[in-house]
């Protein structure tokens, strides 16, 4: 009765430490060594319950075409901005909305992407181009679904060339699931140990 009592304790105190914690999810990414392109990018999303931090880095270092028009991705079953970008140069506005090959941003598939397009200069920067969206807020679970972009570079259609990558589902992990397991580990350990 001794060990039982002594577990439980363990666990109501592990609850009641998790449940006034903020819940911080761990960061997710997904890499691309080559895009066809001659790029690589690195897209990671950091979360808070449904509201997520989400950083895009293209390196266009050994590109033919280094300039990047317009960035798109998708973490959840929806996604919208309600914080800020910060991008490479001025000029950038964002979209819920797809990425497509004639107008960059503006497609309209229903699939509630994220995408942001230069308004005035695109980034022509060339080396490594980086976009971070602060306070993107997700519908449904969190997990990376899709990356894409734009090169201003058009192909012998007068299209631009497009990147676009879709993922399958890696959904963040949930803290406090994690921490009630580990508690309830170290509260068998405990019992175990005064047996």
């Amino acid at each position: 009765m001794k060990r039982f009592g002594l577990g439980s304790l363990l666990l109501l105190a592990g609850v009641l430490l998790l449940s006034g914690a903020p819940v911080f999810a761990d960061t997710i990414s997904v890499t691309n060594a080559n895009d066809g392109f001659g790029s690589s990018y690195k897209l990671t999303a950091a979360c808070a319950g449904n509201l997520c931090n989400v950083t895009l880095s293209i390196n266009t270092t050994g590109a033919k075409y280094p300039e990047i028009s317009n960035v798109a991705f998708k973490i959840g079953s929806k996604d919208s901005l309600t914080g800020s970008l910060t991008a490479p140069t001025s000029g950038w506005q964002t979209y819920t909305s797809s990425l497509n090959s004639n107008s960059g941003c503006g497609g309209n598939n229903g699939d509630g992407q994220i995408c942001s397009g230069a308004t005035a200069d695109f980034a022509d920067t060339g080396g490594m181009l980086t976009w971070t969206w602060t306070g993107v807020q997700v519908t449904g679970g969190v997990t990376i679904g899709h990356v894409g972009y734009k090169y201003e570079k058009s192909d012998k259609f007068g299209k631009g060339l497009i990147v676009s990558d879709d993922y399958a589902p890696t959904p963040v992990p949930e803290p406090h699931t994690l921490g009630l397991l580990a508690i309830g580990l170290l509260a068998l350990v405990v019992c175990h140990k005064l047996t």
